[in-house]
């Protein structure tokens, strides 16, 4: 584990790693276009998605929209599920995911507080 860690809130959806990979590993270009930078404040975001990729430890890959993200160490102190939990976005992330990784499997979309390290 690495010693950069990140929060994050992020509606979405939740991929297994390999899940992931096995659809996209050939091209970089979606890893590259819409995975945060944890070092920098600003919130990558492309075509409305931004993602979450544990390249590190194989675990994980969120995509969605990202709520709110913490500096290096910082945490989010709290968090009520109800203030995101907006149907209508939740349709349209799910319609733009469908559109961008049209080779992943439908999930149900969600909000995520996640805990990222690098």
């Amino acid at each position: 584990m690495s010693v950069q860690r990140n929060q994050y809130i992020i509606i979405g959806c939740e991929y297994d790693y390999d899940e992931f990979n096995e659809n996209y590993n050939d091209d970089e270009k979606y890893v590259e276009l819409y995975d945060d930078n944890a070092f920098d404040k600003k919130i990558v975001e492309h075509n409305g998605l931004s993602m979450i990729y544990d390249g590190m430890n194989g675990e994980y890959v969120y995509i969605g929209r990202i709520i709110e993200k913490t500096e290096d160490y910082e945490i989010i102190e709290r968090f009520c599920f109800d203030d995101h939990a907006d149907e209508e976005e939740k349709d349209l992330i799910n319609a733009i995911i469908k559109t961008e990784f049209p080779k992943l499997p439908d999930k149900p979309i969600n909000v995520y507080l996640v805990t990222h390290y690098r």
